[in-house]
């Protein structure tokens, strides 16, 4: 399962099948947070990418995760279990673990978006947002020790919460 692509969080979250069920990665600092610790989508993504080629389906209809301890970069293992596997989903476990210590426990169910069929129902619009030039970049001049993923990913907001 490992790729190399031009897109490093795709890289990033890559692992290598080495058995039945177990996936190998190596977590990268790239997705770092100001505490030092791995930022948890990154974390969440690596558990789903190895669960996704363990199942038929491709697309990601749900998922909850346990997030049990900081993650850090280094050497890892996700292991999958599949729970079922129907007509129409599959959902499946998915366990990161790192130095032989739990960080995350995810489930999901991942569905086939491309044979949908029958009427769909929106129940909600995304926001009215002005275009990204005219929003606030909260982090402008300012680099967060530590925050690796401040580098990768840009900032944007229409105005300074209020908080």
């Amino acid at each position: 399962m490992t790729a190399t692509t031009h897109y490093t969080f795709d890289t990033d979250t890559a692992g290598t099948r080495i058995g039945d069920h177990e996936y190998g990665l190596e977590l990268s600092d790239r997705w770092s947070t100001l505490g030092g610790t791995l930022n948890g989508g990154y974390l969440l993504a690596t558990a789903l990418q190895a669960l996704r080629d363990e199942l038929p389906q491709p697309d990601l209809l749900s998922a909850s995760a346990h997030f049990l301890r900081p993650g850090t970069p280094g050497p890892a293992l996700v292991h999958t279990e599949i729970a079922r596997i129907g007509r129409r989903t599959a959902t499946g476990q998915a366990i990161l673990t790192r130095d032989d210590r739990e960080i995350i426990r995810v489930l999901a169910t991942f569905t086939d978006l491309a044979v949908a069929q029958g009427p769909t129902f929106v129940r909600n619009a995304p926001p009215t947002l002005p275009a990204p030039e005219q929003c606030l970049d909260p982090l402008r001049g300012v680099t967060p020790a530590g925050a690796t993923i401040a580098e990768r990913v840009e900032f944007r907001m229409p105005q300074l919460a209020g908080f």
